[in-house]
């Protein structure tokens, strides 16, 4: 009878430490769940305010010449004539009334940059300086843009 009695105490406690232990592993689980959840929100910006500061880096680039473009270079106002960078739009083509984005991280130098557009076909170089890139969240090319001296 002892013997029965040893083995109900021993077996209780190995019940009640197994239940313990995944008590605690699901803890466990569910605090690491919890930390990674929340760094994925603060990496991402989470909901509302994420859409909101994704935004802000981001800048539009609109259309409106009555072309396609197919390239767009940019150039530091600080740097006269030096078009830093072959093709913001890489290949693609703006085609007329149409929009993109672009990340504002393209422009690096400063706040204020030149820029020039090309058309497709007609090659028509379309020019907008000073444009301050810090403050403005759409850039629309016009045809009042074009080049005069074409």
């Amino acid at each position: 009878m002892f013997a029965v009695y040893l083995f109900l105490i021993n077996f209780t406690f190995y019940i009640r430490r197994e239940f313990v232990r995944k008590i605690i592993v699901i803890a466990i689980s569910v605090l690491a769940l919890a930390a990674f959840v929340a760094c994925g929100n603060k990496a991402q910006g989470g909901g509302a305010a994420a859409a909101a500061d994704a935004g802000k880096d981001l800048i539009t680039l609109k259309n409106a010449t009555g072309e396609d473009i197919y390239e767009m270079m940019i150039s530091p106002v600080s740097m006269e004539d030096s078009w830093e960078k072959a093709n913001i739009l890489e290949g693609n083509i703006l085609k007329n009334g149409a929009s993109t984005t672009i990340p504002r991280g393209v422009f690096t130098k400063n706040e204020k940059y030149d820029l020039t557009w090309t058309s497709v076909g007609k090659e028509l170089d379309y020019f907008q300086w000073e444009v301050d890139v810090k403050n403005i969240g759409t850039i629309t090319v016009t045809k009042e843009d074009l080049d005069d001296q074409q």
